[in-house]
């Protein structure tokens, strides 16, 4: 469960931002509860009370308590070290020295484009970010999107290829596919290390761990016996994907054409 503060006196952007993690959780499954307050007081109020948050959105001015003061506030508070804060400001070069300390983790300008506004918190989601599953042998398995190399259907079953401790292992499900497609967040960009595409009809790959591209084909972990085909009706699409991919994370993929 990811717990969200947000603290916002204008009302509409408050309602907006709450919107926004709704959003944004619900379509990637994630479970969550938000808090939103209008002024410093209100929060500072709930902080000193022992109420913990792992995510916070902050307004700078705010009347009588602002959110530099909150921000130490928080950090001084139990777990609060952990916390990951977010600013809001339409002038956050202005406040560069007063949050120095604060270890943020990131701005965001107002007004708030929502697009952008989802993407970082997504990055800030991704290790919260899991897909839970219960093996063949009746064991429910955890896995970090950013392990995930392949997920393949075969034989009735699906085989997920992960790492696990340093490790690649496959783990069976007696599950489909389209189980894991229902609730595998599905080309979007999450981090650098979680992306994930279907190629196939039997195969759903991490393109983290693409290391080449053949037109028809992709190679995983630069093993020949790793090749994944792809259908014909969807080659245009992946390459898109695939060039958008390495644009935004600077990758380098041997491509043959």
């Amino acid at each position: 469960m990811t717990r969200f503060a947000i603290c916002e006196d204008m009302a509409e952007l408050n309602h907006e931002m709450e919107t926004l993690i709704e959003e944004t959780c619900a379509e990637h499954n994630l479970p969550f509860t938000v808090s939103p307050y209008l002024s410093g007081e209100e929060l500072l109020k709930e902080i000193h009370a022992g109420e913990i948050f792992d995510i916070y959105f902050l307004d700078i001015h705010l009347d009588s308590v602002d959110g530099i003061r909150l921000g130490k506030e928080i950090r001084a508070s139990a777990f609060g070290e952990k916390a990951i804060l977010y600013y809001v400001s339409a002038f956050p070069q202005q406040y560069m020295y007063d949050m120095f300390n604060l270890h943020i983790y990131n701005f965001i300008n107002k007004p708030v484009n929502p697009a952008e506004f989802k993407r970082m918190l997504l990055e800030s989601l991704s290790p919260r970010m899991q897909l839970c599953m219960q093996d063949i042998n009746g064991m429910n398995r955890r896995f970090d999107y950013k392990s995930i190399v392949s997920i393949e259907s075969r034989n009735k079953n699906i085989i997920i290829s992960a790492y696990q401790k340093g490790n690649l292992k496959e783990f069976t499900f007696r599950k489909k596919l389209s189980d894991v497609l229902s609730v595998l967040p599905m080309n979007q960009f999450i981090s650098p290390i979680e992306y994930f595409i279907h190629p196939m009809q039997s195969f759903i790959v991490n393109l983290h761990y693409v290391t080449a591209f053949e037109k028809k084909s992709l190679i995983l972990l630069n093993d020949a016996a790793r090749t994944i085909n792809i259908s014909r009706p969807k080659i245009a699409d992946i390459a898109n994907q695939i060039d958008s991919y390495t644009r935004a994370t600077c990758t380098r993929l041997s491509v043959k054409k």
